[in-house]
C-alpha cells in the first residue's frame, strides 16, 4: 500500500507527465482513504487553474499591446 509520501510525490509528477499503470493504480487505491492526499490533489489543481488562467491573461496582454 502507497503512503502519502509516494502518493503526493506521484501527484505532483503528474501535473507534468503521465502516470504510468502501477502509479495510477497506486494514487487511484490510496485517495479513497486519505483525505489529506485528496486536498493537496484539489490544492494542485487549484494551482495549475490559476497558472494557467496568469499564462493566458499575460499572453493576451501582450497580443494587445502589438
Amino acid at each position: 500500500m502507497a503512503n502519502c509520501k509516494k502518493v503526493s510525490r506521484l501527484l505532483s509528477d503528474a501535473q507534468d507527465r503521465q502516470l504510468n499503470a502501477g502509479e495510477w493504480l497506486l494514487v487511484q487505491t490510496h485517495l479513497p482513504i486519505c483525505n489529506n492526499c485528496r486536498n493537496y490533489r484539489r490544492q494542485l489543481s487549484v494551482l495549475q487553474q490559476a497558472t494557467r488562467a496568469l499564462r493566458e491573461g499575460l499572453a493576451a496582454g501582450t497580443e494587445s499591446e502589438e
